[in-house]
């Protein structure tokens, strides 16, 4: 099956184009947003040749489809683009039936999850500079190492931008709009404010934050301007529209955004990240344990983004990140128990196939399909990734492990994201091997579990 095939399956069984409010993907994933989630048959795409899971969360069905997924989501957005319901994606319509942190579930993750290839790319480019900055190759104070570190380092500090445009694409606002209100709180003139005396905006005192490397200020300016575009476009002359609809957007939403939404999100950042990071701050220890045990879970769950912005303060402020350096000990688990399989089973097809599982998650960091494709076929599996993560994560407690430069792909390129290496080498070690070797004890089959199973749908599925 090809990816045109594959894809047009996929629309099919979500219920078709006109059931289907936005799609967007990520590392590994489809994320559809459904008018109506009763019309997808998950057992039969859990079925499909190419699919290696269905997860059902936060109000979307997300179908896991391993590191090819941009090949399947390019015709798929082809067959959504040459459908009548495109014009359903581009205002969201409410849905009575979704809960609220469903539809804010929904929302932050179709303004990240586009950006998280890109997020990888550019920390992969930025651990590899590291590398060879401390090995004399390009020194830091160089300029080729001002203009490879720039190249990296852009994405992250122009967050506000393009968090604003995909927030905006995703609520029906002029993406640009988006990207402008986020521009803003990066301009010269506004980040010159923070120094020098205090400005006030009409009498209002102007509250000069950083916003570099932030998310929620744009995601709550742009939540805001969703509701102002709405009655613009509804109550003004359409030969208006294009150009008086922007400009009032922005003349009222810059400023209410320097002056509330900004300090506003900038403060549930912070306590966001002051709630997470008190259990670090207490006991790193225990908390390596809670972050190597869990974090696979979250990714089953298709969640796990959603702490990006938390690690994204974390590195804004205090320069390191704990959590996703914790949290990485399950991403090592996975792999030891994956490899434990590979080297216990006798099935020639299934070990290939693990084995190409086993290089996508060293080279590329992605293990969804380690997950699906392994690990959730045989449930004995589970608790054994949770005990290895745990002990890993406590190793990794121990040192004080550290993110210093943003990824969110843990693999051969992005090592030199953590400090000090030599802990966080010792916590992927120890992860590694504690599940290696309680799978070679206790194998990987429980009562039930049959062959058949990881064969041949397994073998199908890679196709």
């Amino acid at each position: 099956m090809d990816e045109k095939q594959l894809a047009q399956g996929i629309l099919d069984l979500v219920g078709g184009s006109d059931n289907v409010e936005a799609v967007t993907h990520c590392a590994s994933r489809l994320r559809f947003t459904l008018k109506d989630t009763q019309k997808a048959d998950a057992d039969k795409l859990d079925a499909m040749d190419g699919v290696l899971g269905v997860v059902e969360k936060g109000g979307q069905v997300q179908v896991v489809i391993g590191p090819a997924v941009e090949s399947v989501y390019a015709p798929l957005e082809s067959l959504l683009s040459s459908s009548t319901s495109i014009t359903a994606k581009a205002v969201p319509a409410e849905k009575e039936h979704r809960t609220v942190m469903a539809r804010v579930f929904d929302y932050i993750s179709g303004a990240l999850t586009p950006l998280l290839p890109v997020f990888a790319g550019a920390g992969i480019l930025t651990a590899v500079l590291i590398i060879l900055a401390g090995v004399g190759v390009c020194p830091s104070d160089s300029g080729q190492f001002a203009v490879w570190y720039a190249a990296g380092h852009a994405i992250f500090y122009f967050l506000p931008i393009f968090v604003g445009y995909y927030a905006a694409k995703k609520l029906g606002v002029t993406p640009l709009v988006g990207a402008i209100i986020g521009a803003a709180l990066l301009e010269p003139n506004f980040t010159g404010l923070q120094t020098g005396d205090p400005k006030s905006f009409f009498s209002i005192p102007i509250v000069a934050i950083d916003y570099s490397s932030t998310i929620v200020p744009s995601l709550l300016a742009v939540w805001v301007t969703s509701f102002l575009e709405r009655f613009l476009n509804a109550h003004m002359a359409k030969n208006l529209r294009s150009f008086l609809v922007p400009a009032i957007d922005l003349a009222v939403m810059v400023p209410l955004t320097v002056l509330v939404l900004g300090p506003i999100g900038n403060t549930v950042a912070n306590g966001a990240g002051a709630a997470i990071n008190y259990l670090v701050t207490a006991n790193m220890v225990v908390a390596g344990v809670v972050m190597g045990a869990f974090w696979g879970l979250l990714v089953i769950f298709g969640v796990h983004w959603a702490i990006i912005p938390i690690i994204m303060a974390n590195l804004n402020a205090n320069g390191g990140d704990p959590i996703f350096a914790l949290a990485a000990a399950s991403v090592f688990a996975c792999l030891g128990v994956s490899f434990g399989v590979f080297l216990r089973t006798k099935d020639k097809g299934f070990k290939t196939l693990v084995g190409s599982y086993l290089i996508s998650g060293i080279l590329s960091g992605v293990n969804e399909p380690l997950i699906y494709g392994v690990i959730m076929r045989y449930r004995k599996l589970i608790p054994m990734v949770v005990v290895a993560g745990a002990v890993g994560g406590a190793v990794g407690g121990l040192g004080n492990v550290q993110l210093i430069v943003f990824n969110f792909l843990v693999n051969v390129f992005t090592l030199a994201s953590f400090a000090p290496i030599g802990w966080f080498l010792a916590e992927a070690a120890v992860s590694f091997a504690v599940a290696l070797v309680l799978v070679l004890i206790l194998g990987f089959e429980s009562k039930g579990d049959e062959p058949e199973r990881a064969t041949e749908p397994t073998t199908e599925k890679a196709a």
